[in-house]
């Protein structure tokens, strides 16, 4: 076994199938990924294997393997996988690694059109405030408009009669 980045190790858990498999061969003593000839795979033996997927999927063609990682992270997050879950499953030891996944997650797209939706109707009810009052309107009387509620605090408006600060 070799320590990983930052010489910690982990667990990674994996799907059932595969788990199956693999305890189908624990007792052969044998490789469980050999190449055509039954030799070891090597480095560059798995470079030129992601170089031909991704020929064949037609992405560009780098041959990196960390490319899996990337697309695993972001299929989690497209999912809706919750980012400490992702931050686990990925390995990550900062968050904010983890975070760069996250634009993907239906939940912050989610969040940030309710954040959108939040400020259009603030919008719109300042905008709608300031032009209620026409000048033909009650020409020698003045209408108080109503309060507005933002972000959970109430604001005021103005009367007229608050006091005037000079500095």
């Amino acid at each position: 076994m070799t320590a990983l980045k930052g010489g910690q190790f982990r667990v990674v858990n994996i799907a059932a199938r595969p788990t199956a498999a693999l305890e189908d061969h624990q007792d052969l003593r044998t490789r469980i990924l050999t190449k055509d000839d039954g030799s070891g795979i090597d480095q560059d033996w798995t470079k030129e294997k992601m170089k031909t997927a991704q020929c064949r999927a037609g992405v560009e063609v780098s041959g990196l393997l960390q490319k899996l990682r990337h697309t695993f992270g972001a299929h989690h997050a497209t999912a809706g996988t919750s980012v400490n879950t992702l931050k686990e499953l990925m390995g990550h030891q900062d968050i904010t690694t983890t975070m760069r996944y996250m634009y993907l997650s239906p939940a912050h797209k989610a969040e940030a059109a309710s954040g959108l939706e939040k400020w259009r109707n603030r919008l719109g009810a300042l905008v709608e405030l300031a032009f209620s009052a026409s000048p033909t309107e009650n020409a020698g009387q003045k209408k108080a408009p109503p309060n507005l509620t933002l972000g959970g605090a109430q604001m005021v408006t103005p009367t007229g009669l608050e006091p005037m600060f000079s500095t």
